[in-house]
């Protein structure tokens, strides 16, 4: 499950409690059927990514999806039933 990052997360400020509640129902589906998460935010905030990996509010650039694409390359690597 990819919960996709925007650019609210690069804030200091808390995000919206409306995305809090979306990635959360997200990450709950994912535990119920045992689907890794790739939790986007995340590493954008660990990879210090800042407005240019976003081409708007919603959508990342390429730059963006190549941080996103590497991954969840590693999450699939990581999947001990696909090894």
């Amino acid at each position: 499950m990819l919960v996709l990052p925007a650019p609210v997360d690069l804030d200091q400020d808390p995000v919206p409690a409306l995305i809090s509640a979306y990635r959360a129902v997200l990450k709950a589906r994912a535990e119920t059927h045992g689907v890794s998460v790739v939790d986007g935010p995340s590493i954008f905030r660990r990879l210090r990514a800042g407005n240019g990996h976003f081409y708007d509010q919603v959508h990342p650039s390429t730059a963006g999806h190549a941080l996103l694409g590497e991954a969840l390359a590693e999450a699939l690597r990581a999947r001990e039933d696909l090894k």
